[in-house]
């Protein structure tokens, strides 16, 4: 069987080339002139590539200096923090190998790929027990071999599948005022954002702590059914937009809180509000695939995009269906309908009732 070419450096593996050595440093990569000593004697015993643990900031800058003083390519072994991983490639690493079970959230494994993608440089997926999630765990009856190879497989093939826009759902909000920018600023912080399939979205975690320090300024809130000028003010917009995306995607959200007032950026019974450390919006990707969040302002309209796969709404096209049932009180359902304009699918999500 012959497997994919990888270009390490100025050397290359897989599709039939020779089989390549690589060796471990067991330096301290913050030690320059130590590291590269170690290295520069491997090579002349016959070492093709070099990996080098990478655990510290110091570390990461460090393989800049190291690089300069070396002919053979340097892999960075990154100790789970992400921000060493772009760090890492920035200074020259020429391949990293990460853990993506260790190094944080699916977001974080997704900026690390983005600037890898930028400067083509490979990634080694690495695992090991500490990574298998609970699936997998209970499939194979506790950590085992098999798990761990079933999960090295998983991940980046399922990857390689988002590849088409299944929903999107746009806003408008006025520019030019405090408001706008704790809107732009929510948005800015879902952007990118990767759910692998199982994975659970909350957006108080995504947007908190909502506070002055973190770049929300005070627009109108509210309080009691009252409004009142209040740190934030603004975000539940983005809550709002991402509520309806979500729905456009036939997923169901596990957690959604309406307005007291009725709002005018997205129709009656569709607003998802949020409130830190008390009320939140939550969703699980129920999808057989990723779904890669694409938010973003311009003018005055907020947009957000769910990506995932061409296949992955099965032909089913979805939208919500709001019916008035009293006197400020909503029902929303969830429809589906084929190819042929037949309702497939017809889901109660909740009542809104406002005052």
């Amino acid at each position: 069987m012959e497997t994919k070419i990888v270009k390490i450096g100025n050397k290359v593996i897989g599709g039939g080339n020779p089989i390549l050595i690589q060796s471990m440093t067991n330096t301290k990569t913050e030690n320059v002139a130590d590291t590269v000593a170690q290295i520069n004697a491997l090579t002349d015993l016959g070492c093709d590539i070099i990996r080098c643990a990478v655990p510290t900031m110091e570390a990461a800058r460090a393989l800049k200096d190291i690089k300069k003083q070396i002919s053979i390519p340097l892999v960075a072994d990154i100790h789970f923090d992400y921000k060493l991983a772009i760090a890492a490639i920035e200074n020259g690493a020429d391949k990293i190998r990460i853990n993506p079970g260790n190094i944080g959230s699916a977001e974080r494994v997704k900026a690390v790929v983005d600037v890898a993608k930028e400067r083509n440089i490979p990634i080694r997926v690495g695992v090991n027990s500490g990574s298998l999630e609970k699936d997998l765990v209970e499939k194979y009856h506790g950590v085992t071999a098999e798990g761990i190879v079933d999960k090295q497989a998983k991940d980046p093939e399922l990857l390689k599948s988002v590849n088409y826009k299944i929903s999107t759902y746009s806003s408008s909000f006025p520019v030019g005022i405090p408001r706008s920018k704790n809107v732009e600023l929510a948005t800015s912080k879902i952007n990118k954002t990767l759910l692998m399939p199982g994975d659970e979205f909350s957006y108080t975690d995504k947007v908190s702590p909502v506070i002055y320090s973190n770049g929300y300024v005070d627009a109108t809130i509210f309080v009691n059914a009252q409004p009142v000028n209040g740190v934030g003010g603004g975000i539940c917009q983005v809550s709002s937009t991402l509520y309806n995306t979500v729905l456009l995607a036939g997923i169901m959200p596990t957690e959604r809180r309406n307005h007291s007032l009725q709002v005018g950026y997205v129709p009656v019974g569709l607003d998802a509000t949020m409130a830190e450390n008390a009320i939140d919006f939550k969703f699980v990707n129920t999808l057989d695939y990723p779904i890669y969040i694409n938010a973003y302002t311009s003018g005055g309209t907020l947009t957000i995009e769910f990506w995932s796969n061409e296949d992955a709404l099965d032909g089913v096209t979805y939208k919500p269906q709001v019916k008035q049932v009293g006197q400020n009180k909503y029902q929303t359902y969830l429809l589906g309908y084929d190819t042929n304009g037949s309702l497939v699918y017809n889901e109660y999500i909740d009542t809104s009732t406002y005052k």
